[in-house]
């Protein structure tokens, strides 16, 4: 053991992007398969028959693969399957036409009826609280004068 001597050895990876495109296209594949498997019914708005179509489940699993990649490279998977990427773009109503959201402001002053509700009302005190009320206190320093530096002499 004295003369063996340990070296490492580094190990680097190049980047193909054939190689991982056809990784992911493998895994969309073995997802779509699952899922028309499983039963898994998906949807499709623009549809108006109640079948779920291979072209659907693709597109769905390209999705779902392509929440966990860059987009760049989404749009080249979709591509490679000739798959044409849905975007449903919808309006809100609390959005302008330049894009920016509304400010939203209430229409009533609420803040005037709180201050007063909770003047008015006595907090009830508990029954330890109670017991508490009736010691007494003369002569007993307060927990504050604990924490106060000690007068110099």
């Amino acid at each position: 053991m004295h003369g063996t001597c340990f070296t490492r050895i580094n190990v680097f990876f190049r980047y193909n992007e054939e190689k991982a495109l056809a990784w992911l296209r493998m895994k969309v594949e073995r997802l779509k398969s699952v899922l028309s498997e499983t039963g898994v019914f998906v949807w499709d708005a623009s549809s108006t028959n109640e079948s779920c179509t291979k072209s659907e489940q693709l597109r769905y699993a390209c999705g779902m693969i392509g929440d966990y990649i860059k987009d760049d490279l989404y749009k080249e998977l979709l591509s490679s399957f000739n798959v044409s990427e849905k975007v449903e773009k919808r309006k809100s109503s609390t959005e302008n036409s330049s894009g920016k959201r509304a400010k939203i402001e209430p229409t009533e002053d609420y803040s005037c009826m709180t201050s007063g509700a909770v003047s008015e009302k006595k907090a009830k005190l508990t029954r330890s609280q109670k017991v508490l009320d009736k010691v007494d206190k003369k002569g007993m320093k307060s927990l504050d004068s604990f924490f106060k530096p000690k007068a110099k002499k």
